[in-house]
């Protein structure tokens, strides 16, 4: 891939200032008319950054599969093959896969130093994900002996994984917030959203590792000022699984009929006809903005049945995978269920309960 392509720096901006879906259709545009295997592996490693914040995880299979298609002798774009399949592994969590894929780039890339950072970042974070902590601060180094400065991604990237190093692992929290206000300030000059609200995440999580609650809240509170959970769907559900016991959530658009037994999700309605008990525990949720106990959920929808969690836990679990494949086929999946020891809860705040005519 040319780093410094005109074309590429046009990608790399929308994908960095959030425009995912915008994004998404000019590569699928372009990629209708690429005979050339670099370019084509180009577009396709920014489209499945897009297509991964915008939780679209099916459509980033697909590109798996077509990259399985592409056989090239060019050394350039097998390295490009090489480190998206890692990245996308990386994003699915098969962080062996992910790391035999960096690895396989790190030994290929001596002689060029951009593929030679990405594939040591990946490293990196594969190490941090894994809490294998002691192998980051090596890989660190030798990033910090590499100018990057033609490459303010990737600065900035090394300078959010030093972050998260120093907060989780060495419990630097000066330096942790060093980090990240270095990353945030880099990537205002560049007007990369993105990397301004990865930096605001670590310094929430600095926050709460210290304690300083007003801190913290002041932080998760632009973080739901800033984060469009249409166009962010994916961040928008980590950080409300993140930070679920500290009373944060991002609200997602969601109207419900009960009469109809229908759910509309951004102007379009689904129903629930053939479905009524997935409707009835999506409903008992959205009416809470906090956890619900199973036991509750129990009492709702299996009304004079004794709880018995024997019985009823492994009910209400098939109902919640049952639900999630629902929810899953919404359209850029806006409203997640996320699950935790005080049971479960839809990330969602403002939910409109009336019908329409």
């Amino acid at each position: 891939m040319t780093y410094h392509s005109a074309e590429n720096e046009m990608y790399r901006n929308m994908l960095y200032r959030c425009e995912f879906k915008k994004l998404v259709g000019v590569l699928d545009k372009r990629l209708g008319g690429l005979n050339s295997d670099g370019a084509k592996v180009s577009c396709l490693v920014f489209k499945a950054a897009a297509l991964f914040e915008m939780h679209r995880i099916a459509d980033i299979n697909g590109i798996v599969d077509e990259l399985q298609s592409i056989s090239t002798k060019n050394e350039a774009v097998q390295l490009d093959l090489e480190n998206l399949v890692g990245r996308l592994a990386f994003f699915q969590g098969k962080f062996d896969v992910a790391r035999e894929k960096f690895e396989f780039v790190l030994n290929r890339s001596a002689d060029n130093l951009y593929f030679r950072a990405r594939a040591l970042l990946g490293l990196g974070n594969v190490m941090y994900m894994e809490r294998h902590f002691t192998s980051v601060p090596p890989l660190l180094a030798v990033l910090e002996a590499i100018d990057l400065s033609a490459a303010p991604d990737l600065s900035i990237t090394r300078s959010l994984l030093s972050g998260n190093y120093s907060w989780s692992a060495a419990k630097a929290y000066e330096k942790a917030r060093h980090h990240f206000h270095t990353a945030m300030s880099a990537a205002h000059g560049t007007a990369w959203t993105y990397f301004v609200l990865r930096s605001l995440w670590g310094l929430a999580f600095v926050a709460r590792q210290e304690g300083k609650v007003e801190e913290l809240r002041s932080l998760l509170g632009i973080l739901r000022a800033c984060i469009n959970p249409v166009e962010c769907p994916f961040m928008a559900y980590t950080l409300n699984h993140e930070f679920k016991d500290d009373a944060f959530a991002i609200p997602t658009p969601i109207e419900f009929d009960d009469q109809r037994l229908q759910i509309k999700v951004r102007g379009a309605w689904h129903l629930f006809h053939e479905k009524p008990l997935i409707f009835r525990f999506l409903r008992l949720l959205s009416r809470n903005t906090d956890f619900l106990q199973k036991e509750d959920i129990s009492r709702h929808l299996w009304e004079g049945e004794a709880y018995n969690p024997a019985v009823h836990d492994l009910r209400i679990y098939d109902l919640a995978k049952r639900s999630r494949s629902v929810i899953e086929a919404f359209d850029e999946q806006p409203v997640i269920l996320l699950s935790g020891r005080s049971g479960y809860k839809l990330a969602s705040k403002t939910q409109h309960c009336g019908a329409e005519s």
